[in-house]
């Protein structure tokens, strides 16, 4: 079991996700929250699957042949992560830096309301 599943879905973002992924693991290894990752790329023709392989080969990658969309490669995703038991799923994009304390505090705030069913970021 994991406490948060994170699903980004890529198409074309080489220049943005190596910095995503990297906020999100930094926050992991100081929050200690226990978190995975998941990338859904959607036929990205720009080396984006290359460039992950290459600088995230633990990261677990799913690589589509074709374009299903952002909701379709989102629900992909929760699915595969879904093997983990995450307690919670975060879907983050590719163009986004997270801030420091910022997984944390979202799993803090949910923990603290069992009845909420999402929470999002402002």
């Amino acid at each position: 079991m994991i406490d948060v599943a994170v699903i980004i879905v890529s198409w074309n973002v080489r220049d943005y996700l190596p910095n995503c992924l990297r906020s999100v693991y930094a926050e992991f290894n100081r929050s200690k929250l226990r978190g995975e990752i998941w990338v859904v790329d959607n036929a990205s023709t720009d080396g984006t699957v290359s460039l992950v392989t290459d600088l995230f080969p633990t990261l677990n990658l799913i690589t589509n042949g074709h374009n299903p969309g952002f909701g379709a490669a989102n629900n992909q995703g929760m699915r595969a992560a879904a093997v983990q038991k995450p307690r919670y799923y975060f879907l983050l994009n590719p163009d986004t830096l997270v801030r420091t304390g910022a997984i944390s505090a979202l799993v803090d705030r949910l923990d603290e309301r069992p009845k909420a069913a999402m929470a999002g970021a402002r």
